[in-house]
């Protein structure tokens, strides 16, 4: 019966949160203001970062644009150095170096090689 008597006197006290916090002890009272604290950084971080995100979204949207303008294997480096913040840039430039190791040079021996296999004199 304890809690029925509790939850009959409860119906009298004004229990809003402005009594509450003041009417809490010291430790009580530095625990919210520290969860006050985080919450405010917190917010401030999601806000960074939604800033951040609309920055880069902005950066991949341009890039693309200028992208699909290029001539179908073209060299992609100049373009992705003038979209620092794009992540599309980056990703296209690791595509151009990857390309770049994968094309034969003309003076290595393999190379000669492959092309004289592919082009066979016609004597």
């Amino acid at each position: 019966m304890i809690p029925a008597a509790v939850i009959l006197q409860g119906g009298n006290v004004r229990a809003s949160i402005w009594s509450l916090v003041l009417h809490a002890g010291l430790f009580a009272k530095g625990i919210l203001l520290l969860l006050f604290g985080v919450s405010i950084w917190s917010w401030a971080v999601i806000g960074d970062r939604l800033r951040l995100y609309s920055r880069v979204e902005k950066a991949d949207r341009a890039f693309l644009v200028s992208f699909r303008k290029l001539a179908p294997g073209a060299d992609c480096r100049l373009l992705c150095d003038q979209h620092p913040e794009s992540l599309l840039a980056r990703v296209a430039l690791a595509g151009q170096s990857t390309l770049d190791q994968l094309r034969p040079d003309a003076s290595h021996p393999a190379a000669a090689k492959a092309r004289d296999r592919r082009s066979p004199n016609r004597s």
